[in-house]
């Protein structure tokens, strides 16, 4: 009978108190990143297999029913899937007042739209079963429909309607690589888990450094995470860093995508 008690007391304890959470990011954004870390997370928290390595948040569900439904999506933002699905223009998605989904709360997570579109070049060229833009970096960065522009467009739509969710918590990739620990805190609060134990997510956070990130992506330990080779540029984690656009660009390009910024307003801050 205490036996019982006990177990049904635990259960109540790790039950989160959320509802549906929706996760929203654009691509390259460190969306993976983060999953990874709610599905470690999830794992310990749950007692769901210390082995079990995922960025699969929808199957990470089939294993427990105490784990808070996080419905991820790229929306229609996605240039290139990895499959080779090409979406050039997302006119639909940037065309819309409100937010796509009638969710309490949406998680939202940017990162600086210069690091993002430079990210994205290297995924289109190294990271799907499609080539489709052949010229240079500098050029694909300012390009009209696949650069810049279209990450701010995004930025910009979220900016000025994520007041429309009751519930909103904004993510900046380069808090998350700075203060992993106090940022992933946070999300979970908010999610609705508020009692943890510190060691898993301690160990969570040393799992997601990014020289384990990147062993366990050229072993193919992670379910969800396609394997495109094993060169730095063709992996899902390549160099998290913020500012690496500086070191790939021409200094013309980064002066005229600041003046793309200023623009737009300076979305979330990004480019002041």
């Amino acid at each position: 009978m205490i036996k019982k008690i006990v177990k049904k007391a635990k259960s109540v304890l790790l039950k989160s108190t959320s509802e549906q959470v929706f996760f929203v990011s654009y691509p390259k954004t460190g969306g993976t990143w983060l999953k990874f870390l709610l599905n470690r997370f999830f794992v310990l928290h749950f007692d769901l297999g210390e082995e079990n390595y995922s960025v699969d948040l929808e199957k990470i569900r089939m294993l427990s029913s105490l784990v808070p439904e996080v419905v991820w999506t790229h929306e229609d933002a996605y240039l290139i899937k990895e499959s080779g699905t090409v979406n050039p223009t997302p006119e639909a998605m940037l065309n819309r007042k409100a937010p796509i989904a009638p969710y309490d709360k949406c998680i939202f997570l940017v990162r600086d739209p210069r690091d993002v579109v430079v990210s994205y070049y290297h995924q289109v060229n190294k990271r799907s079963k499609t080539t489709f833009f052949s010229g240079s970096i500098d050029d694909f960065v300012l390009d009209p429909v696949y650069g810049i522009e279209r990450v701010l467009s995004y930025y910009k739509l979220y900016e000025q309607t994520h007041h429309l969710y009751p519930n909103f918590c904004l993510v900046q990739y380069e808090d998350l690589l700075v203060e992993t620990q106090r940022e992933l805190t946070r999300v979970l609060e908010f999610i609705g888990i508020r009692h943890f134990n510190e060691a898993h997510l301690e160990r969570v956070v040393s799992e997601g450094q990014a020289d384990n990130m990147r062993k366990l992506e050229k072993s193919k330990a992670v379910s969800g995470m396609n394997s495109f080779g094993s060169d730095r540029d063709s992996l899902k984690v390549r160099k998290a860093k913020t500012g690496s656009f500086k070191e790939e660009l021409l200094p013309e390009t980064v002066e005229k995508m600041n003046e793309i910024i200023e623009k737009y307003g300076h979305p979330f801050g990004y480019g002041k």
